[in-house]
């Protein structure tokens, strides 16, 4: 039973990184991302994650 309880945390957790992935890639795809100074370390032209 504690495998299949760690099996489910684990694929949890994988299903919870990829829909992160696909609200990003979705965002970029809409245009909807703004060049972050932070990330890009002052050049622009970089991708920020969307805000919630």
């Amino acid at each position: 039973m504690k495998e299949l309880e760690s099996e489910n945390a684990r694929l949890k957790k994988a299903v919870a990184e990829l829909t992160i992935d696909k609200i990003i890639l979705k965002e970029v795809a809409e245009g909807n991302l703004k060049p972050n100074a932070a990330t890009t370390g002052g050049r622009s032209g970089a991708l920020s994650a969307p805000v919630f």
